[in-house]
């Protein structure tokens, strides 16, 4: 898959193989793309922003800080967010998601203002927020953190899977 291209990045993909991790520990914004078959884990405050893409089959760990994803990220592997980290999910505009499961015992913020469904399996005893737009779960979720849902954000349960375990 190739990155989106800006002024201020490469669109030369660093790619890291299966079994392979590659760790990111200091604050700023990542430049450049990864072609992530491995683990991509990251510590303290990182935002994803145009032309910075992960993709591939590896999974992302948030071990701590805040991670955000402002466009909608391509790989397929499991997003694990530890206690005492977030993910935000989109900074209030129209992107920002990911595909894969999440494996939450920190905070996830579902933050953008246009609709998503997120179709991955929600687990662990992590939190999760709607903090804007309309959010529709279709998966059989087995989270049992609390759901916090924004005034003016909604939450729907979508089709025959889609629940909560936690409290709202």
């Amino acid at each position: 898959m190739p990155c989106q291209a800006s002024s201020s990045t490469s669109t030369t993909s660093p790619t890291f193989a299966s079994g392979a991790i590659l760790v990111l520990s200091s604050n700023g914004s990542v430049l450049g793309c990864f072609a992530n078959d491995g683990l991509l884990t990251l510590y303290r405050t990182y935002t994803f922003g145009v032309g910075q893409l992960v993709y591939g089959n590896g999974g992302v760990q948030v071990q701590s800080g805040v991670t955000t994803f402002e466009i909608n990220q391509a790989y397929a592997g499991t997003t694990t967010v530890a206690g005492g980290a977030t993910l935000n999910l989109g900074s209030g505009g129209s992107s920002g998601s990911i595909a894969g499961d999440i494996t939450n015992t920190g905070i996830v913020n579902f933050n953008k203002n246009s609709a998503t469904t997120y179709s991955g399996l929600l687990r662990g005893t992590g939190d999760v927020g709607i903090l804007r737009g309309t959010v529709t779960f279709t998966n059989n979720n087995v989270f049992t953190g609390r759901t916090t849902i924004a005034n003016g954000a909604t939450l729907v349960l979508g089709g025959s899977a889609g629940n909560l375990t936690g409290s709202i």
